[in-house]
């Protein structure tokens, strides 16, 4: 039996081992979305720290899906280039790494984004106004998706993630709160679930059937918001028969409060349902709440899930992986205070917990 920490096969993606850093906003690009060539440096030590996939934090599809201040971009071909230099080095590893690409609709900074859009023109914080979308401007959008995942691919990443949770746009079309619809994007599960079929089909043809596609996806949610698992994973197995690769357990604007409830790997519930929906011919990685290689193993064995996703342990640690495989009983520092968004600019995420930095440092 293979353990957590030999390769295993993605679709046609293989991985030194089953451990991905979940997309993790970096917050240091500028404010056209151009991304340092400091960047370079976070993701090698999450190579060093022997990571098997780098999920980038989230870039725009369109300046107009700009969720917050140093986002970065993938919204125009200029770029190609800028994230090739990035993640050249990355490439030489056997770290695979994959990017993220997004369009937050309602859910933006209006600082940053005036005049959100949004499927019905409702918004999750009542104090932001936005406006209803277009068919056309659906239409613009799905094109936008499927044109940065083949800049993704032209700039020598190992795959796509496409953003489906946390209340942004695509996760928005899919939540009946803010999806008040009455034409083929809204009502019907499977209107709902348009967008993201079109841009998962729009995308197979710009990239070819070989690149790996995968989704982030908000499978349920807060319980005003009206997704809950029943349906988050009917939208998995219909990800799955649309040809996605790889999908990635996550809430769908916050959690319900059973689920704030659980103290580690708080969405396992989910992540039970939708492999008893789909079945273990396709591939799930599971987020939040892991924080000893035990819990990690536990749910690797029982087939629950096939990769564990992190976020807030590795900003900590980038070196957590390299800890647990030669530490078995080692347990992450990260207590999940928060405290990674940086308030100054270009400072960047990291843990701004000085209690936790201490004792990383002792």
């Amino acid at each position: 039996m293979k353990t957590i920490f030999d390769n295993v096969n993605v679709g046609k993606l293989n991985l030194k081992n089953r451990f991905i850093r979940s997309a993790t906003a970096e917050k240091i690009s500028d404010s056209d979305g151009i991304p340092p060539a400091k960047l370079t440096n976070m993701y090698k030590k999450l190579t060093e720290g022997e990571i098997g996939v780098i999920i980038t934090g989230h870039a725009y599809v369109d300046r107009q899906g700009k969720a917050h201040s140093e986002m970065s971009a993938m919204d125009r071909d200029s770029l190609i280039e800028i994230w090739h230099n990035i993640i050249e080095p990355i490439k030489k590893t056997d770290t695979k790494i994959i990017m993220q690409i997004n369009h937050a609709g309602g859910s933006v900074d209006t600082k940053e984004t005036p005049n959100p859009l949004s499927p019905s023109g409702i918004s999750f914080n009542k104090k932001t106004e936005s406006s209803k979308l277009t068919e056309e401007q659906i239409e613009n959008i799905i094109v936008k998706f499927a044109r940065a995942a083949e800049r993704v691919k032209k700039a020598g990443f190992d795959g796509v993630q496409i953003h489906a949770a946390h209340g942004y746009l695509i996760n928005q079309f899919m939540l009946p709160y803010t999806n008040k619809r009455q034409d083929k994007w809204g009502g019907s599960i499977e209107n709902r679930f348009r967008i993201l079929k079109n841009i998962l089909r729009l995308t197979r043809e710009k990239v070819g059937d070989d690149f790996p596609i995968w989704i982030k996806l908000g499978v349920a949610g807060e319980e005003k918001f009206g997704l809950n698992i029943d349906e988050g994973k009917i939208f998995a197995k219909m990800a799955f028969e649309e040809g996605a690769n790889c999908i990635e357990i996550s809430n769908a604007a916050s959690e319900s409060k059973k689920i704030k409830k659980r103290k580690s790997i708080k969405y396992l519930p989910w992540a039970e349902e939708i492999r008893k929906e789909v079945g273990e011919d396709y591939d799930l990685a599971l987020v939040n709440g892991f924080s000893t290689l035990a819990e990690a193993k536990e749910v690797i064995e029982k087939r629950i899930s096939d990769l564990i996703s992190l976020c807030r342990p590795l900003i900590a640690e980038p070196d957590l992986v390299s800890k647990f495989k030669n530490i078995e009983d080692y347990e992450a520092k990260c207590i999940r205070c928060n405290q990674c968004w940086p308030d100054k600019t270009q400072h960047g995420v990291k843990c701004y917990n000085e209690k936790i930095r201490k004792t990383l440092n002792d």
